[in-house]
């Protein structure tokens, strides 16, 4: 079942795309204070499986040195977050576009001010791991054909299509918010688990669900 990742129409809309995988780098966070001697660090992540494995990973590398436990599929962005600020976790993988859209709202431009912005909560931010990721919209490749839609705009014309959206992705200012707002799209959307978007894709159960550019499923859908 081949996948198309609908592409944006306008000038703007092609740059916030571009900001956003650049934003989406992913970096480690971490109390600025040293964890503990006397226990194991505690490694988080969130309830979709690029954070599981990110976690399960950092965990492994950190044992060698140190005892961790992973803390896994805590939840979404807001639960790994309390978790951190609340000391029931040492660290997790974050997007560093989640960290300036979403948590750090406050934060100054550049590298510097997140950082600030950071340390003012008593945190740091690691070193980057080296790839980004970021949101997509997607439809099953025979469906988007039928119906002659390329790109995010040309939604606008179909109010029947049935949208299946994470829950965090509905939630977030730069998510289903902004893109309903920008596109003056119609349609109605249904929360559902990241895991059972591709599913029902396959199924036919709804049109247009959001991807991330990083999943696995991508590949083997196609």
């Amino acid at each position: 079942m081949p996948a198309r990742s609908l592409r944006p129409t306008s000038r703007w809309a092609r740059s916030l795309a571009i900001v956003i995988a650049a934003l989406w780098a992913c970096a480690g966070l971490a109390p600025a204070a040293a964890a503990s001697d006397t226990g194991p660090l505690r490694v988080g992540s969130k309830a979709f499986t690029e954070s599981e494995l990110l976690g399960a990973l950092l965990t492994q590398v950190l044992d060698r040195q140190h005892p961790t436990v992973h803390r896994r599929a805590l939840g979404g962005t807001r639960v790994l977050w309390r978790a951190l600020l609340q000391n029931e976790i040492d660290l997790y993988v974050e997007y560093t576009g989640t960290l300036r859209q979403e948590l750090l709202p406050q934060a100054a431009p550049g590298e510097a001010g997140l950082a600030a912005a950071l340390a003012a909560q008593g945190l740091r931010l690691g070193p980057a791991l080296g790839f980004a990721n970021s949101y997509a919209i997607g439809m099953h490749e025979a469906r988007a054909a039928a119906l002659g839609i390329d790109t995010l705009s040309e939604l606008r014309a179909h109010p029947q299509l049935r949208l299946g959206l994470s829950h965090e992705f509905i939630d977030r200012g730069d998510g289903w918010r902004g893109l309903k707002s920008h596109y003056r799209l119609p349609q109605r959307a249904t929360g559902l688990d990241h895991d059972l978007a591709y599913r029902a894709l396959a199924a036919g159960t709804l049109d247009a669900v959001d991807l991330y550019t990083t999943d696995a499923e991508i590949p083997y859908y196609s």
